[in-house]
């Protein structure tokens, strides 16, 4: 059982706290509270969708009694209400003994009297005024108790109180798309009694409202008779012709965007702008439509023409070029055109919505609130867009008023069009929502029946477009193998999954990343995630608001914990003085991070203008990593282009087909090793594919990649697209092939903030160069390199080029989904990676990926998770197609010793040196030195040290201790060949590593690198220490990665924690609890034996 300790004495900081507001002081006891209630979960090995259920996990292992529960709901509820609700000293000091009595109880099991306690009787006082019209109920679904034609009535969890609700019209046949444990807002119900509701006139139901569904996404699948999901489900998973009316729609929008800000802005230079926002996307088109430029110039030029005539007239003071909102109380996300915000609190606010097509007749019309029809002269995709932006505003003000319109920039005698703001239209839209919802979470759910009704859909398909992409789906999918449809269902499902719980944390491992906590809790509980920072302050004199730059003070430790990083994509929103989180209550900023340091950081905004209040400096902002609906949607896509593609292609991405062969003769290359060229040769002569099995430092990007990359490019002037998972491989690949002589004309996809300077990134060039000249930089290259996210986003490159060759580095860390529709895009693949290091990251719990199918066992799909990388590599060998793969086995990186144990614990001793460097005796330490570290490190490379049990759950004073000593001893003996490519420090757990840098930060500044070993793979080190930080038996499972390769256990994290270091491995930990693994226990014992086994208590 974790010790309470550290929690009472964060309790009772807060019984001292004089400063704090109450309700702060409230929250901050609460998320205590839930912060122990997390740390013995985490022992649980299991994975928690949400908070709830970690709390019903708690009450049931540990027996609560009924009091203590309810006393620890209604601890919740103040805790939630603090805002609207007055909360005294006394209230406070109750809630302080409550939360030591409920921590007590856990630690010790004694029961106590808590009836006859302050607590017991001030809750059992504390009554709230229970309203007949319900505002908001936040409600978790336990049984449908009754269906009728007319309702249905459904039974719910309020906390731990049952109610029920009798849904009647519209809302009748919610039950569809419900199932046990979803969640449901219902706003604006009546109560019947105190656990009976029923929906009025005015209520709205939000299914699943932490699902944010994007306004747009919404609004698109409207049409003339109605909504219709199927367009929904077919735009996701779609390729839309890159045509004549999209592209006008893109370059208005972007040419507005100017001339709001520059009224007088010259139209030619405007135009050369927009084009190069989306430059590949535009070439794409010039390829295949060059007769129509003249037509699409002229039409955007009078579309602009008419735009600085309307401008004019609309009066609008300040207005705010598109503002982003997310409403959880309606479950929606947008981002509008124009916003006119009149007031702060959102009073008064005016919304404009650009449109660059062909506007509706004047008369067309739309049924009113009274259940009339009334003109609106708005396309029913319009009215549901502009709808969706009310609710976005009405979840900031309820009360708020002002003009809705759309501009139609085509029609100069009436182009501004009102849209009415009317509750039928809003309810229309949250309906379609849940319907969207429902779908979206029962693919999730592996239920297929969306996607297997598929009789006749077409002829409810008002647009053509639409009725032909539909049409092409199921031509591809009803003629699908057997084995084809299982890989697309289930991929789909995966990828719903992977969606979901990056929302919501419903299927997560970890709901702390979900990206609903940011309004779901406080800052105090945000402050346990890595990817959100709070309580940043602005720094006005050090920001450059023209450029958009703001500069933020950040507290140190927070900058030690987090995981965000330079180049992230963020969400920038702030809290208020409670402690409350507030991205719905404003306008959210959207940017990137450019710089960073040890107390600050520096954000890039995307936004074109920025609202009245982001200069202030008194606000305490927070900011996120964002979630981008393109990257969801890019997914979508690559699976649907493995289902839509040639048989023959797809077979050998599946493994139903073994690869074919040449036997040509290949001259070998001077810098490659024996082993190298062999491999080399074998890549070649591969018609289909060729699987590089690279284990830690055998060259696999800095020579066979650019060997590869040389032969295919300059020899048989083949076009290649060179692929990475990650930005940082991105950069070496760019630097090994800038090494390439003679010359190779290569280009970069990818984002401008997410590389280090680059000479040969399109969005820079199209910076520097004229359209043109850029234009014949995409044309003579026949080399691209990018990530894969990169690709997958510029899917206008595949209509650019044809590519005969995709290389991919790094390819056992990529989802299978992600890369098996970008293969289809070649005539010939090759996978460069280590089934032994780590793996794609998915945030879903095991128990969702692992999969029991036979026809995908066929192809060794059992696991989700795995890479395309690792599952082809398996087939390959379970078919004995040895021709398609082989393994680099002389590794330049480690030390002799270091290489030993992973080569015996992983590799099956196949690894081998490949200089005599790597036999070099200890340089630089003394074995007779008076510090007994330096001794150790002058005889053994590969050493563990024995720490003693620390009191704290994922961290150890000791152990970080223990570092310091070990960077101090190091730094004194190497001297000035000490640098930033000396020392990392590698810890399992963030809490961990923010702990090291606390120690080391004074002496050491930035030269020590200290982070989890996600952030260390692709990276090296002199001396890499591990501080394992494990005080619990039951933390050993996060703290590996285990997956058995040949019937052999692997640990990848261990793996590539030992294989960063070239001279010195120094591990730190608690051997009692290692010792019950037994990958750790195989490898002490090995330790022992070799005297390299030390104790840290005669080393301090």
């Amino acid at each position: 059982m974790i010790q309470p300790d550290k929690y009472l004495e964060l309790i009772n900081s807060i019984g001292e706290d004089g400063k704090s507001n109450h309700a702060k002081r409230l929250k901050k006891l609460v998320s205590i509270l839930k912060s122990y209630y997390r740390d013995i979960a985490d022992l649980a090995n299991q994975s928690f969708p949400s908070s709830y259920a970690i709390n019903s996990y708690i009450h049931e292992r540990f027996k609560f009694p009924p009091n203590l529960k309810n006393y620890f709901n209604k601890l919740n509820i103040i805790s939630k209400n603090a805002h609207n609700h007055e909360i005294t000293d006394v209230t406070v000091n109750n809630c302080i003994v409550l939360v030591n009595d409920i921590i007590n109880y856990i630690y010790t099991n004694e029961l106590i009297d808590f009836d006859n306690t302050d607590y017991g009787k001030y809750f059992n006082s504390f009554i709230y005024k229970k309203s007949a019209i319900v505002d908001l109920m936040d409600l978790l679904i336990v049984k449908i108790i009754k269906k009728h034609d007319d309702y249905c009535i459904i039974e719910f969890l309020d906390e731990d109180e049952k109610i029920s609700i009798t849904f009647n019209k519209p809302w009748n046949d919610i039950y569809k798309y419900m199932s046990k444990g979803c969640h449901i807002n219902a706003i604006d119900v009546n109560r019947l009694s105190d656990n009976k509701f029923e929906t009025a006139a005015r209520s709205i139901i939000v299914l699943e409202p932490d699902y944010l569904v994007d306004v747009t996404e919404i609004a698109n699948s409207f049409q003339s008779s109605g909504p219709d999901y199927y367009v929904n489900f077919i735009k996701k998973i779609s390729d839309f012709p890159n045509s004549i009316h999209l592209q006008i729609g893109k370059i208005v929008n972007t040419i507005f965007d100017e001339i709001i800000q520059e009224p007088n802005a010259d139209f030619d230079s405007l135009f050369e702008i927009a084009l190069k926002q989306d430059p590949l996307s535009f070439f794409d088109f010039f390829e295949n439509n060059k007769n129509e430029f003249g037509i699409l110039k002229e039409q955007i030029r009078k579309i602009i023409n008419n735009l600085s005539e309307i401008l004019p007239r609309i009066e609008y003071v300040d207005p705010i070029v598109e503002p982003s909102f997310i409403s959880p109380t309606y479950g929606l996300q947008g981002r509008l055109d124009i916003a006119e915000i009149k007031s702060e609190d959102y009073t008064e606010v005016n919304i404009l919505e650009l449109k660059s097509g062909k506007p509706p007749s004047k008369k067309l019309t739309m049924l009113g609130d009274d259940g009339k029809y009334i003109q609106s002269g708005v396309w029913a995709q319009h009215l549901a867009q502009v709808t969706g932006y009310n609710l976005l505003i009405d979840e900031i003000n309820k009360e708020r008023f002002g003009v809705s319109a759309i501009l139609y920039a085509q029609d100069l005698d009436n182009p501004i069009r009102n849209v009415p703001n009317t509750f039928h239209y809003k309810r229309l839209i949250i309906s379609h929502r849940n319907y969207i919802v429902g779908a979206e979470f029962a693919l999730a759910a592996r239920r297929f029946k969306l996607i297997d009704s598929n009789s006749e859909l077409t002829e409810n398909i008002t647009n053509y477009i639409t009725s032909d992409l539909l049409s092409r789906f199921y031509a591809f999918y009803n003629i699908a193998s057997p084995v084809l449809r299982e890989w697309f269902r289930e991929q789909i499902s995966f990828v719903y999954r992977e969606i979901i719980t990056g929302k919501t944390g419903f299927y997560g491992a970890d709901s702390f990343m979900s990206y609903s906590n940011l309004w779901k809790l406080n800052k105090f509980d945000l402050n346990y995630s890595s990817n959100v920072l709070t309580d940043m302050k602005l720094n006005l004199q050090l920001s450059n608001p023209q450029q958009l730059h703001l500069y933020f003070e950040v507290d140190k430790r927070s900058m030690q914990y987090t995981s965000l990083r330079q180049g992230d994509i963020v969400v920038l929103f702030h809290s208020d003085s409670n402690g409350e989180c507030l991205p719905h209550k404003d306008q959210l900023l959207r940017g990137s991070i450019i710089s960073t340091g040890i107390d600050f950081l520096i954000i890039s905004l995307r936004n074109k203008t920025l609202p009245r209040n982001s200069l202030n400096i008194n606000i305490e902002w927070a900011i996120t990593s964002d979630r981008l609906e393109s990257t969801n949607k890019s997914n979508l896509n690559s699976i649907f282009k493995l289902l839509s593609s040639d048989k023959k292609v797809t077979d050998f991405i599946l493994g139903l087909r073994e690869p074919e062969f040449d036997d040509k003769q290949v001259d070998k290359i001077s810098y490659l090793n024996s082993k190298q060229n062999e491999v080399y040769t074998k890549c070649i002569n591969a018609k289909n594919y060729f699987i590089i099995q690279g284990p830690p430092g055998t060259g696999k990007t800095s020579y066979m990649l650019r060997a590869l990359v040389d032969y295919f490019a300059n020899v048989e002037q083949k076009t290649v697209l060179v692929l990475a998972y990650t930005n940082r491989a991105v950069d070496e690949i760019e630097s090994v092939i800038s090494s390439i002589e003679p010359d190779i004309k290569f280009l970069r996809l990818g984002s401008k903030a997410s590389k280090k300077k680059s000479n040969r990134l399109v969005g820079d060039l199209a910076d520097k160069i004229s359209l043109k000249e850029l234009y014949k930089e995409v044309v003579d290259s026949n080399v691209y390199i990018s990530t894969v996210a990169s690709a997958l986003s510029n899917d206008s490159i595949f209509g650019l080029k044809s590519f005969d060759i995709i290389i991919t580095d790094e390819a056992s860390q990529i989802p299978e989904f992600q890369l098996a529709g970008l293969l289809t895009r070649a005539k010939k693949f090759i996978l460069i990676g280590d089934e032994k290091q780590l793996p794609a990251i998915i945030s879903q719990s095991p128990q969702y990926y692992h999969i029991e199918n036979e026809l995908l066992a066929d192809i060794c799909m059992t696991n989700l998770s795995i890479s395309l990388f690792d599952r082809l590599l398996r087939v390959c060998k379970m078919n004995e197609w040895v021709k398609a793969f082989d393994t680099l086995i002389f590794q330049a990186r480690m030390h002799e010793d270091i290489q030993n144990f992973p080569n015996m614990l992983f590799y099956n001793n196949a690894l081998q040196i490949f200089g005599l460097n790597q036999k070099e005796k200890i340089k630089h330490f003394s074995a007779n030195s008076n510090n007994p570290i330096e001794r150790i490190l002058a005889t053994k490379r590969f050493i563990f040290i024995n720490c003693m049990h620390g009191l704290g759950f994922k961290e150890s004073e000791i152990e970080a201790k223990m570092v310091l000593d070990i960077c101090q001893t190091i730094k004194q003996a190497v001297k000035h060949h000490f640098n930033n490519e000396t020392i990392g420090v590698i810890a399992p757990y963030r809490v961990q590593c923010s702990l090291v840098k606390s120690y080391l930060t004074e002496e050491f500044g930035d030269t020590v690198n200290v982070d989890t070993v996600e952030r260390y793979q692709g990276s090296q080190r002199e001396f890499i220490i591990m501080s394992s930080a494990t005080n619990y038996e039951q933390l050993l499972t996060s703290m590996s990665n285990i997956s058995y390769f040949d019937d052999i256990p692997i640990d990848r994290k261990l793996n590539v924690a030992m294989t960063r270091a070239k001279s010195h491995f120094i591990f730190i930990g608690n051997a009692k609890i290692l010792q019950n693994s037994p990958i750790y226990a195989k490898l002490l014992d090995e330790l022992r034996n070799e005297q390299a086994y030390f104790e840290s208590s005669d080393l301090m």
